[in-house]
């Protein structure tokens, strides 16, 4: 529902330029419109996400509150970029190639809402990794077992992830290169695994048993041992296969 909501709530960049311009606010900038929107739909969309967040924990439901932050965001994201498409389909002052009669290019207009949260995670990644990192318990790393055990729901997770990846790319198009180059571009594994395992052992603090809490943070072991197995290499397989699998653009 919010979702649908900030589709229309605020008005689109264009649609307040072309009202403006209709009621003789000709000295108008489109640039200090865009950004205006760009703030309200930015802090609207966030705003309801922590509202989301907080009172589905208020009232006994906390796997709602990401669930509706993920969905408002889709719905909001696919309503901007069909009005825009419509928006430049529509209007006459609009080319085919999506550059409006001063010469300026249009772009989508949840573009620049993706780039305020793109920014925002760029603070906020650190932080996350940093809670992970307290919830750690550095004994558990010394039992053999415990490693083995995480090494192995690794290996079975990566097979599984490599089998789904290699699915859903059939049909594309996509070379075998193209394939093999995004089944190592998708081994790293960190940011779910940072953001969901301390929340398992959160409930486990607050419902479960010690039994519970023993397991969640032993989640939260296996979580870290592939944080710092997967991302390195992830990165370092897509910089070095990268040259050499994809194609060079003209």
């Amino acid at each position: 529902m919010w979702g649908c909501v900030l589709i229309f709530v605020p008005p689109s960049p264009w649609a307040m330029i072309y009202n403006k311009r209709e009621s003789n606010y000709q000295n108008t900038k489109k640039s200090e419109i865009e950004n205006s929107v760009t703030t309200k739909r930015s802090f609207l969309l966030g705003m309801g996400g922590f509202l989301a967040v907080t009172g589905s924990q208020w009232c006994g439901y906390p796997g709602a509150g990401p669930l509706a932050c993920i969905i408002s965001a889709f719905v909001a994201g696919t309503g901007w970029r069909k009005r825009s498409s419509e928006h430049k389909r529509n209007n006459s002052v609009i080319s085919a190639d999506g550059v409006d009669g001063d010469g300026e290019e249009i772009e989508d207009e949840e573009l620049p809402v993706v780039q305020v949260f793109e920014h925002a995670w760029t603070c906020l990644q650190p932080v996350l990794f940093a809670f992970i990192g307290t919830d750690l318990k550095f004994e558990l790393l010394k039992r053999g077992d415990m490693i083995f055990l995480g090494l192995l729901v690794l290996a079975f997770g990566l097979m599984i992830r490599l089998i789904v990846t290699t699915c859903s790319v059939i049909g594309t198009g996509f070379s075998r290169k193209e394939v093999l180059f995004v089944n190592i571009a998708w081994l790293p594994k960190a940011t779910v695994q940072a953001a969901l395992a301390p929340v398992a052992l959160d409930i486990a603090r607050n419902l479960g048993t010690a039994e519970d809490i023993e397991c969640a943070t032993r989640l939260v072991t296996i979580a870290v041992i592939s944080i710092l197995l997967t991302a390195p290499v992830g990165a370092f397989g897509i910089q070095l296969f990268g040259p050499r699998l994809l194609p060079r653009s003209n």
